[in-house]
């Protein structure tokens, strides 16, 4: 007969992660086309699901709306100031002048030839709409994706597991990188609503 008490099993510890398993994102960055809504919103609407994703991973009551207003706000300047160049531009230049030998192109003769002689200070505030647009956008992603990775754990895939991922991520592509975030938080599909506060049904 067998003496002694039961035999101990090792294993995880109910309620601990497992630290030995590698985690990482539900999909990858390009996985865009696996859930197409999240995919237009980002797109069409990107004021509004970086809102939404900031409002999700901080807890901050009322900052969906207050972040959505700024950046539609900076989206309108930014196209009514456009607008006005074009049209100042056009009537200045003509609709098709003779391109000089250093522009390659149309858009380059418009933008970078006449725009900043016929209207400079409305071309470097729209440029600057435009630079502060960008920005926010950027800082906001790569906050909300670092917070997430930490969140669940999940480690860089370079520089050491540093931020630098986030940053890339970020700067180079926001909208593949909030649809990735997104799917990766449960905000796809029927549970997405692009009216609520926290993207969630």
């Amino acid at each position: 007969a067998m003496k002694g008490g039961p035999t101990a099993v090792q294993g995880t510890p109910v309620g601990q992660a497992d630290m030995t398993v590698p985690r990482s994102f539900t999909s990858g960055l390009c996985d865009c086309c696996n859930d197409g809504k999240t995919c237009l919103a980002v797109w069409c609407c990107s004021p509004i699901t970086t809102a939404q994703l900031w409002q999700y991973t901080f807890g901050q009551p009322g900052s969906c709306l207050v972040i959505s207003v700024i950046l539609f706000a900076l989206v309108g300047v930014g196209q009514i100031l456009n607008l006005k160049i074009q049209g100042e531009v056009l009537e200045a230049c003509g609709p098709a002048p003779p391109y000089p030998p250093e522009t390659r192109d149309a858009y380059h003769y418009y933008t970078f030839v006449c725009a900043p002689n016929v209207e400079p200070a409305l071309s470097q505030i729209a440029s600057y709409t435009s630079a502060v647009l960008f920005a926010a956008v950027f800082f906001m992603t790569c906050q909300v994706r670092g917070a997430i990775r930490k969140r669940d754990q999940i480690p860089g895939s370079c520089c050491g597991g540093c931020g630098c991922e986030d940053c890339c991520y970020s700067w180079f592509c926001s909208c593949c990188t909030q649809a990735q975030i997104m799917r990766h938080v449960g905000m796809k599909a029927d549970n997405y609503n692009l009216c609520a506060p926290g993207g969630m049904v």
